[in-house]
């Protein structure tokens, strides 16, 4: 599998994607040219996963509702990559053990 940067799927996604597979190929085949030729070869468009803009105000990958009973989160709140991913990760992660804290502390 292949995958494009951001940048490239945001500025073509209205291209046919048999239009655009010669083009990703030859890209391909510079970049690795000892390679063998696929076998076989499609493109698929992710419209909707690649972020553009983040959801605002997001504190760093996820956002508390209901006083934190629910918390959202993942890469639409910070950037598609793996490190926005481990960034939507960790800050939920902390919203989640910040509401627990806040929970034991009430019943005290």
């Amino acid at each position: 599998m292949v995958h494009t940067s951001r940048a490239f799927g945001a500025a073509r996604v209205e291209e046919q994607k048999e239009a655009l597979l010669p083009e990703l190929l030859d890209s391909f085949r510079r970049l690795f040219p000892s390679w063998p030729a696929p076998c076989d070869a499609f493109c698929h468009k992710w419209r909707y996963s690649q972020v553009v803009t983040p959801v605002p105000e997001s504190r760093g990958g996820s956002v508390g509702v209901g006083g934190g009973e629910l918390v959202l989160s993942g890469d639409a709140f910070t950037h598609s990559n793996v490190d926005g991913c481990i960034r939507a990760a960790t800050s939920a992660a902390a919203a989640i053990t910040q509401y627990v804290a806040s929970l034991k502390t009430a019943d005290k």
